[in-house]
């Protein structure tokens, strides 16, 4: 890294085999085997895609979006986030790395640091902790080698089952050569996909398909093709986009039981899987409400950087703690109903509960500072209006008009002090308010 940013150049000019064994230091000094338990429920697993990794979507500037919103929780909400240490899982598939051609790998490797880069002031704060999984094992791994009880294990698969079922019913899939490539498109629900689509690239038509001669005739005629339900039950992407599914499922459920921490996630699709898998996802729901509304909830969040929010943090710790609590309790009394809770109703939080007591701050804080203004201003104006007639009507010798301004000076610095301590004092008098760290914030977004 070099000013910020990845240093291109020396990633360019370092071999795939020292990359691979700098992956392998990441993996070892990220390792969750050296972490202990979390005694707090402020402490969350993040999943994959949240935590900026390369799936569900592999865009750089997707991956960075979800690290910035993973930042802002972390910052405001959360005392310790754990994320997939991704740099490391280039060592699960080395071998192939290898083999592979070495601008991709470094281009991977590139985007990896990147959005480490990011997530870097809340790593060194140690509000973002990236961990490996035990076994040094990639989240893909992981899914293969974890053994669950025989119970969790049968509600993983029913789950995995149900995604590609879904995948099968409402996703459309078209296929289409373009040049010498292969492409599969994917269209379908949010939840299901990120962005509503996808795709997948092929140097070949893809194994499923092949067995077809009219479908290969047609797809090397030209042109996209949307292909059947047997079309795409042969092909399998059903199976293949439900297993990335498994995979951050398997990550959170792995993690969360090695540290004693709990789900982080901005899809509701995790949520209603680790309700059918553990039946117990109240934290885990009321996380990702928080996660997903934390900009409708806190409208001036994105003005701040991230550093400032850490600093203003560490400043007023007590008052955060205190600001956390009350938002606890507001989203647990709007969301206690069962009903959905939608952005508006997020913005309402703001509206009725926030915002009426930051004006309540507001007001006391005015009052404070029109006493400091009128007191004040009336000392320098007396002091003044006496100097100047003094001088003007010869009252004051000329010797000690001078003497009498710094005099006067001097008093009317005295007495603004004063106020201003009055000031100071008004301000201290409402650290206790519970929305103070939040008044402190919009402040600090204001500057």
């Amino acid at each position: 890294m070099r000013g910020g940013e990845v240093n291109v150049t020396k990633l360019a000019a370092t071999s795939i085999s020292d990359l691979l064994e700098l992956a392998e230091q990441a993996a070892e000094v990220t390792s969750a085997a050296s972490l202990e338990q979390e005694r707090t429920s402020f402490a969350h697993t993040a999943s994959l895609e949240l935590g900026g990794g390369p799936s569900p979507c592999v865009e750089i500037g997707c991956r960075i979006g979800h690290a910035d919103q993973l930042a802002r929780y972390a910052a405001l909400y959360g005392d310790r986030i754990y994320t997939n240490c991704f740099f490391a899982d280039h060592v699960a598939h080395a071998d192939s790395a290898m083999r592979a051609n070495p601008e991709t790998v470094r281009s991977r490797m590139k985007d990896d640091l990147a959005v480490l880069l990011h997530l870097r002031p809340l790593i060194e704060a140690g509000r973002v902790i990236p961990v490996t999984p035990p076994r040094n094992h990639c989240p893909h791994c992981l899914s293969i080698h974890t053994t669950f009880d025989e119970d969790t294990l049968r509600r993983l698969n029913a789950v995995t089952d149900h995604v590609a079922r879904r995948h099968l019913r409402e996703v459309e899939v078209i296929v289409e050569r373009i040049g010498p490539r292969y492409f599969v498109r994917l269209k379908g629900p949010e939840d299901l996909l990120e962005h509503g689509g996808g795709g997948i690239i092929f140097d070949q038509i893809p194994d499923g398909l092949r067995s077809d001669p009219r479908l290969v005739a047609r797809i090397h005629h030209g042109g996209p093709i949307k292909l059947t339900r047997s079309q795409r039950l042969a092909l399998g992407t059903h199976k293949r986009e439900a297993e990335k599914i498994r995979q951050n499922l398997v990550f959170e459920l792995s993690v969360c039981q090695c540290l004693g921490t709990s789900l982080l996630t901005s899809n509701q699709l995790d949520v209603d899987l680790l309700t059918a898998i553990s039946q117990d996802a109240v934290i885990a729901k009321r996380n990702a409400l928080i996660q997903r509304h934390l900009t409708a909830i806190v409208p001036f969040l994105e003005e701040l950087d991230v550093r400032d929010l850490l600093e203003l943090r560490t400043k007023e710790a007590d008052s955060f703690i205190l600001f956390r609590g009350a938002l606890s309790k507001a989203i647990s009394d709007t969301s206690a109903n069962g009903a959905d809770f939608t952005e508006e109703r997020a913005r309402q939080i703001y509206g009725d509960v926030l915002a009426p007591q930051l004006a309540g701050l507001d007001l006391k804080m005015a009052g404070a500072r029109r006493a400091f203004r009128k007191t004040t201003g009336r000392r320098i104006v007396g002091w003044v209006g006496a100097i100047s007639f003094g001088a003007f009507t010869g009252i004051l010798p000329a010797g000690l008009v001078a003497a009498a301004q710094a005099l006067g000076l001097t008093k009317v610095l005295a007495d603004s002090t004063e106020a201003a301590m009055t000031l100071s004092d008004a301000e201290e008098s409402i650290r206790s308010d519970e929305m103070y760290f939040l008044w402190r914030l919009r402040k600090l977004a204001k500057r």
